[in-house]
């Protein structure tokens, strides 16, 4: 992610959900909505559309439940914070205090600091896998999503008292940045387990949740200006404030909220099922009653169709474990490409306000894609999830060319050239190389035309492409696979600096537009068109046959 859009956690208020959106729902899960809509919902009685009644009628505003306000005002609260913590950490940890031109407190340096945001993002990849676990089958997910708010809190409360003037100067800063990023990602990742189950009870509709979450996303401006002009304590009291709204909300309205009652994690018995494949010649259809009873005299818990379901489950994701270099690639914006901002002109702006230009440019630009994919539509050409990750893959491999262009343009101006704010003539560091910062614009803007299909596109298939009891090991998966992108980024860390830039952009280019290729080739096939019910990535026996 950016983060912006890999935590779908968020609604968008001002957009109402479609009836179609509730049809639709019904007609996948074989519920009601009033069932899941909680108890403001104005909903009094609903059916299932037909097939005819999903293509071919208009969409419809309904109105939205109080419930639903109140998810909204929780996720966008809890985004602003996010962003507001995590926006000035390239510059608290890269830069030393008292720098004229960049602010900063730890003076670590930007391979450091590059490093440090990659263990963070690692660690809230890895714990909603722990997380999930704890709320299926300990705490429920109410609870497990207030305690993880409240871990997060106190995360954000050690930052801000660790980044005072006084606590700087007695060198409080580096333990309670390391404390701090420890707890805050473990309640990100709590979030992150726990927040898009809650949404779900609620509404689908992905593109009116990343125009909520990048909203919220724009909390970088005001952070990173008071980062600037008083010191990064206020910026962090920003965040810190947010996050406490956020759980007052929470614990006010709980009444108001659907509560799903704990039960067992589906993640532990698919666990046990591989962990028998494996002792099993590596074969799930070893893993089925009647094999284990006749080979092994030993009688299993699970049902043939558990394990017929997990094989379609790996297959899904083996799509999603394509979005690493994809995932890491997103996350320049967060610490290289802020850094590379700080190397040019920035005639007044802070360098990691640039970063705000992904949120905005996904605000403007969601509309006019989502647009584009309606006007297709109405036309019948479909563009599937396999096709839209692709094209994404392809964004995202111009944003990091355009990306290592740049930086080029930067070793190619004075006065510093391939060592930018280092050498005698940038007086101490105060005199960037001549360029002005705003060419990098296009690298966000290109950048979130990527993130627009890309994360929408795999929220899809890890959804629509993994049988209903099997969504959270999907889900937990996909997590993993952001992990990767995490430990690609951790190693690439020693070389994310001056003068090995440029080529560090152009191997993620690169290695993008291979990546694209490899993913066409193996996928593409899955991508054919589909009736309204039916998975984009089915791979059934029927319907491999009717290929």
């Amino acid at each position: 992610m950016t983060g912006r859009m890999q935590n779908q956690a968020e609604g968008s208020a001002p957009a109402a959900i479609t009836t179609t959106d509730i049809s639709i729902l019904e007609k996948r899960h074989g519920v009601s909505v009033e069932e899941k809509a909680g108890p403001e919902s104005d909903t009094d009685t609903k059916r299932s559309a037909t097939d005819d009644e999903v293509a071919n009628l208009a969409q419809t505003a309904d109105s939205l439940p109080l419930a639903v306000i109140i998810v909204i005002i929780i996720g966008g609260t809890e985004r602003f914070a996010y962003y507001a913590l995590s926006g000035p950490w390239q510059n608290y940890i890269q830069n030393p205090p008292g720098d004229y031109a960049l602010p900063g407190a730890l003076g670590l340096g930007q391979a450091t600091a590059t490093a440090i945001n990659n263990a963070y993002r690692f660690l809230s990849f890895l714990t909603p896998l722990i997380v999930g676990v704890l709320s299926d089958t300990w705490l429920g997910r109410y609870k497990a999503l207030l305690w993880s708010m409240i871990v997060y809190a106190c995360g954000g409360l050690i930052l801000l008292l660790t980044s005072l003037p006084i606590a700087l100067d007695h060198g409080a800063g580096p333990a309670g940045l390391g404390v701090s990023m420890i707890l805050i990602a473990c309640g990100v990742g709590g979030v992150k387990a726990t927040f898009p189950i809650f949404l779900g009870l609620y509404t689908v509709s992905h593109f009116r949740i990343i125009r909520v979450t990048n909203l919220s996303s724009l909390s970088i401006i005001p952070a990173t200006f008071l980062e600037s002009k008083f010191g990064f304590w206020p910026a962090y009291l920003l965040g810190f404030g947010a996050l406490l709204i956020s759980i007052a909300i929470l614990c006010g309205l709980s009444p108001k909220l659907v509560k799903v009652p704990k039960g067992t994690n589906i993640i532990l018995s698919a666990g046990k099922v591989l962990g028998c494949a494996i002792k099993s010649g590596f074969r799930l259809d070893n893993t089925k009653a009647d094999y284990q009873a006749s080979h092994y005299n030993r009688s299993v818990s699970w049902t043939d169709e558990f394990v017929d379901e997990i094989k379609v489950t790996l297959r899904t994701c083996r799509v999603l474990l394509s979005m690493a270099v994809f995932t890491l690639c997103m996350g320049q914006m967060l610490n290289n490409l802020v850094s590379q901002a700080g190397q040019m002109e920035l005639h007044g702006v802070p360098n990691d306000m640039i970063q705000a230009l992904s949120g905005i440019a996904v605000v403007l630009l969601g509309p006019v894609i989502q647009g584009i994919m309606s006007l297709l539509a109405t036309r019948r050409i479909l563009l599937g999830p396999i096709v839209r990750m692709a094209i994404s893959f392809i964004f995202t491999a111009a944003g990091m060319a355009f990306a290592g262009g740049v930086q080029q343009l930067i070793y190619s101006a004075p006065p510093c050239y391939n060592a930018p704010l280092a050498c005698a003539e940038s007086m101490g560091g105060t005199i960037p190389n001549k360029i002005n910062v705003w060419v990098q614009t296009p690298i966000h803007f290109i950048l979130a035309s990527g993130e627009i299909l890309g994360y929408v596109a795999m929220d899809e298939v890890s959804y629509t492409n993994s049988p209903q009891g099997l969504k959270s090991v999907v889900q937990a998966f996909k997590q993993l696979s952001n992990c990767l992108g995490s430990i690609l980024g951790l190693a690439l860390s020693p070389v994310s600096r001056d003068p090995y830039l440029v080529v560090l952009y152009s191997s993620l280019a690169g290695a993008m537009v291979l990546i694209t290729g490899i993913f066409w080739y193996y996928f593409g096939k899955y991508d054919r068109p589909k009736r309204v019910e039916e998975s984009p990535l089915d791979t059934t026996e029927e319907n491999e046959a009717k290929e």
